[in-house]
């Protein structure tokens, strides 16, 4: 069977510090369970407290992780969704955040 737990901790320590979400508390867990039949490959649940504290818990179906590209666009997909916290269905404001967010990745990731 295909072993996505290193490849998961890689992408996601990789992405996190790519996208800027180190003041993010992330954590994650692989299920052997289908985790919801809408959302077949990861569930992310987010929450900015009032506190200001940054929490995310992702659970991702092992069944649907069967590569490395399905592991890193996973990882990716569910990141993003850090960022569109509190923006609703705005598209440009979700973007005004992904430009700034996409230049430092560039920048990180020329390094």
């Amino acid at each position: 069977m295909f072993n996505a737990e290193p490849l998961l901790q890689r992408h996601l320590d990789r992405w996190i510090r790519l996208l800027g979400l180190g003041a993010w508390r992330i954590s994650w867990e692989i299920c052997d369970e289908p985790i919801d039949h809408d959302v077949p490959v990861a569930v992310n649940h987010y929450y900015v407290r009032k506190t200001g504290r940054r929490e995310a818990h992702i659970k991702f179906d092992r069944f649907q992780l069967t590569s490395d590209r399905k592991v890193e666009d996973t990882v990716i997909h569910e990141l993003l969704h850090l960022l569109d916290h509190g923006i609703g269905n705005d598209a440009h404001k979700l973007i005004d955040r992904l430009e700034g967010r996409l230049r430092l990745v560039r920048k990180r990731a020329s390094r």
